[in-house]
């Protein structure tokens, strides 16, 4: 039987908070398939996504991706992983008065393999518009989807 390559492995993961403590012993995440993480509201499930896209560092434990790199070496400039593995996550990130122009020139310095045409696209297609209709002048917790 062939071993399936993982994209994620977490041994030993544990985040503390008041009353309660997020522990996962073993995790392994195949490449090449959709997974899902199911439980309770208030299980960790948030928490151990933004630990594993590197929004959240402080956790103890060990992880590391496609077999080659760990969740330190994730956060240095010239490691792909972050662009290898794609989180939206509930909270937003930028600045509530940036303008969805200002997410893509920030995006765009972030990761080297931003691609500005296929924003361009997504804002397109996603009718990210505003009362006047200047797209990329709408400020970024805002977004509205047009409808039919």
């Amino acid at each position: 039987m062939e071993e399936v390559k993982t994209a994620v492995s977490i041994n030993n993961f544990s985040k503390k908070f008041r009353g309660f403590t997020l522990d996962v012993p073993c995790l392994k995440i195949p490449q090449g398939f959709a997974t899902a993480l199911i439980g309770e509201n208030g299980a960790g499930k948030t928490t151990l996504l933004n630990a594993l896209a590197g929004v959240r560092l402080d956790y103890k434990g060990n992880m590391e991706f496609f077999g080659q790199w760990d969740d330190k070496e994730r956060e240095n400039a010239d490691c792909p992983v972050k662009e290898m593995i794609g989180y939206v996550g509930p909270n937003n990130y930028y600045l509530p008065q940036w303008t969805v122009k200002q997410v893509e020139e920030i995006t765009d310095l972030l990761y080297q393999n931003f691609d500005c045409n296929k924003f361009e696209n997504y804002i397109q297609q996603l009718q990210v518009a505003t009362k006047d209709n200047k797209g990329k002048g709408k400020k970024s917790m805002t977004y509205q989807m047009e409808t039919a």
